[in-house]
């Protein structure tokens, strides 16, 4: 399924989460979300605790890299920091 909306809102729990737009609410085990960096600060992201997972990709939309950890949304400095790293050694800036 494909929202093709403006999201407001995505809140996680332990066994779903929602994801809420103007005109549609959607509740689901997992999500997609791609979203363009600038709009990110315009969304309010509600995370639970648990597995998180990073995809590095090309501007091509090609995976680079992938990790998985175990993180709270605010311990994530980290996996942000090894995004970089790889993003900078296949070349890609900003």
């Amino acid at each position: 399924m494909t929202l093709n909306a403006v999201v407001r809102r995505i809140e996680q729990t332990i066994n779903h989460l929602t994801v809420i737009s103007d005109r549609i609410r959607i509740r689901a085990r997992h999500a997609i979300v791609a979203v363009p960096p600038q709009l990110t600060p315009q969304i309010d992201w509600s995370l639970a605790d648990g597995k998180r997972a990073a995809v590095v990709t090309d501007y091509d939309s090609r995976v680079v890299a992938r990790r998985r950890v175990t993180a709270r949304a605010w311990e994530l400095g980290e996996l942000l920091h090894w995004s970089v790293r790889i993003a900078k050694a296949a070349g890609l800036r900003r």
